[in-house]
């Protein structure tokens, strides 16, 4: 594990430069595989791991109503092969994902029961996207993506309930500094901002959707999965360093 270094104060990037690597000769089948080399402290940086400090308001998770907070150094090396969901099963060739999803049973010697998800979504797409456009891509490349209802996003279960960062009008990012879509590539950067409790109901699939209106009974409205009644918020604040485990699927 590497030393625990305070999260707020770091610079992460100096310098970028950005080099591409073609995975193919046939250049219009295969994208080349992006990778940027950043300046950062190495005792900074995960192999294959995350740290986050999860403060909790309100709920369950904050019995005080002061806050609750939690400290997050997790080592993923041995885990590697149950914790990332990378490649492109379920998907349409040559569409890649990429997410993390890890079950905390201790934290600071105490049992408890903790889940950290990570999700990239598309880091390439597949087919066309509405009116024939491009294909839809979450996290297509290095750089710095806002909250929204579409991935990247984060989510923390806790105490019964869940948390994400695709409720609305939420502040908060997720920065890549290195990016890769093949194995033994790397995936690394940053993340901040405020989850907020979303509770999750099966006619309510799209957390994109702005519809405000209940339809043939089904649930088309953001504020009941992300309920204004229950304003319990976690903020987040932490970095990620991943080596891209071999892909599912045969992506890569």
């Amino acid at each position: 594990m590497p030393r625990t270094i305070p999260f707020v104060a770091r610079a992460l990037v100096t310098t970028l430069a950005v080099a591409l690597v073609a995975c193919s000769s046939n250049a219009a089948t295969d994208a080349p595989d992006a990778k940027t080399e950043v300046a950062v402290d190495t005792a900074q940086e995960w192999t294959q791991g995350y740290s986050a400090t999860l403060t909790f308001h309100g709920g369950p998770a904050d019995p005080t109503g002061k806050g609750a907070t939690l400290q997050l150094d997790r080592d993923l090396t041995s885990g590697a092969s149950t914790v990332f969901a990378f490649g492109s099963t379920h998907l349409q060739w040559p569409a890649i994902s990429l997410s993390m999803t890890d079950n905390v049973y201790e934290i600071n010697g105490k049992q408890t029961t903790l889940e950290f998800h990570l999700g990239l979504g598309l880091l390439v797409g597949s087919g066309s996207g509405p009116g024939g456009g491009p294909p839809e891509v979450h996290t297509p490349a290095v750089g710095t993506y806002p909250f929204s209802c579409k991935p990247p996003l984060l989510r923390v279960v806790y105490k019964g309930f869940q948390y994400k960062s695709t409720c609305p009008d939420l502040n908060g990012e997720i920065q890549v500094t290195q990016w890769s879509k093949t194995a033994g590539g790397r995936m690394v950067g940053t993340f901040s901002g405020t989850l907020h409790v979303y509770l999750a109901n099966t006619s309510h699939q799209d957390d994109c959707s702005t519809a405000d209106t209940v339809k043939r009974g089904e649930i088309a409205d953001t504020a009941i999965t992300c309920p204004v009644a229950k304003p319990w918020t976690v903020d987040v604040q932490g970095h990620f360093g991943f080596t891209l485990p071999p892909p599912d699927g045969g992506a890569g």
